[in-house]
């Protein structure tokens, strides 16, 4: 018995630190490589085949995969679609990138999202939240402290773009890892864990806020606030939330003060109608939306065919690869997901449906079908949780719990008929 739950134990552990480095893994070999004035594949491939070995020692310990087809039959269905257009591209349209797409697509997304599917069980929200803010949270110091101490210059772009940045990681993959770290770190105070975990949590907002201020991206700010407002209507002790408010607005004003008042990010809020990134990208989706147009039932490609680029967004980019059939399916993902999202959030689970919240928002201004591996492994996830209890809220719990027996009570009630 103590060695199936042992067996167990490890397999959730195992689990939550695979959804961890599928999250916010990445920039940590990224950031080490920009310290190091290393090329980013001589640090990013060992840990792209770090997450493969993870994703396939969860494949071998993990239920048959008819098992996750049945669960998740929407999702499979829509991911060998995609797998279709890829390989469609690639052997007989020839469209450029398709190669370098595909091998991105089955090993940073298939097999972690599949493997995290199949244990999506076996994913607590207490040990994920802590493998989550805790990879979280070094990626935000690291990226805080090479910008204070001028570290991994040749390889930083914070001088041109005014933005914490480097050419293995950008800036809105450094806001959303701190995004993700305070979810992370709001869920490790919600449920009351240790001490040192209650104290810890504010640092690494604080953190975590410093960093989102300093990489000036306006999406993961947008998706901390919808994420922030809907944990506020739906669940937490209004003392946890003044806590972590109080030392959310501590720090960021701070890192406002740092930047002599003119924060790159509030310049960006201020000009949206003169950022040429923002224009860029109405005119990549405008493209986009024409190619679906042009072939709507089955989609063009998948890319942008004038700039070769992804449209930035989830539902255009679905359109335009995969036509009204794709669509469909999408609907049908994000409708289960949604009903997930809900069910969980109302039983009191913080992590999950808030990243879950987050990575949906975050894919309607940047990423692409092949290559958003946060939402897809969260979408598994979710997905996989259908047939598995939600688990209440631990206050609820308490107050719905029967008190003990006393002994007067124990004398006075009936005793149990055995049959």
């Amino acid at each position: 018995m103590r060695s199936a739950r042992r067996v167990q134990r490890d397999l959730s552990s195992a689990a939550s630190w695979a959804l961890a480095l599928t999250l916010v893994g990445y920039p940590i070999a990224g950031l080490i490589g920009s310290a190091l004035n290393w090329d980013s594949t001589l640090a990013s491939i060992p840990f792209r085949l770090g997450v493969l070995a993870l994703s396939a020692v969860l494949w071998a310990r993990s239920p048959p995969l008819r098992i996750w087809m049945d669960r998740s039959p929407w999702l499979v269905g829509f991911s060998l679609l995609y797998l279709l257009r890829l390989l469609w591209d690639l052997g007989v349209a020839g469209v450029p990138g398709a190669g370098e797409a595909l091998t991105f697509y089955i090993v940073t997304v298939l097999a972690p999202a599949t493997a995290l599917g199949l244990v999506a069980g076996q994913v607590r929200e207490d040990r994920a939240a802590q493998a989550i803010a805790l990879l979280g949270g070094l990626v935000c110091a690291m990226a805080v402290t090479m910008y204070f101490m001028g570290w991994g210059l040749d390889r930083s772009l914070t001088e041109q773009t005014r933005r914490l940045s480097f050419e293995a990681v950008n800036p809105i993959t450094l806001g959303h890892v701190a995004v993700s770290t305070v979810i992370a770190a709001v869920a490790i105070a919600q449920r009351r864990g240790r001490g040192w975990q209650r104290l810890l949590a504010p640092v690494l907002i604080g953190i975590a806020l410093t960093c989102l201020v300093l990489a000036a991206s306006r999406a993961p700010l947008l998706a901390l606030g919808v994420c922030g407002l809907t944990y506020a209507l739906s669940t937490g002790s209004w003392r946890t939330r003044f806590l972590l408010l109080g030392a959310a607005l501590l720090i960021g004003a701070a890192a406002f003060l740092s930047t002599g008042g003119e924060s790159e990010l509030f310049v960006r809020f201020s000009d949206l109608d003169e950022d040429d990134s923002s224009l860029q990208r109405l005119l990549l989706q405008t493209n986009a939306i024409t190619q679906f147009l042009g072939s709507p039932i089955l989609g063009s490609a998948f890319t942008e065919l004038e700039f070769l680029e992804y449209p930035h967004n989830l539902f255009i980019e679905t359109g335009m690869a995969l036509g009204v059939v794709g669509l469909v399916l999408m609907v049908r993902l994000i409708y289960g997901a949604g009903v997930q999202f809900v069910r969980r959030l109302r039983a009191g689970e913080v992590l999950v449906p808030l990243l879950l919240l987050q990575y949906f928002l975050a894919f309607q201004f940047s990423g692409s079908l092949w290559g958003s591996a946060g939402f897809w492994a969260l979408m598994a996830v979710v997905l996989g949780l259908q047939s598995v209890p939600a688990t209440r809220r631990p206050e609820r719990a308490r107050q719905k719990s029967p008190r003990a027996p006393t002994p007067a009570t124990q004398a006075s009630s009936p005793a149990p008929q055995i049959p």
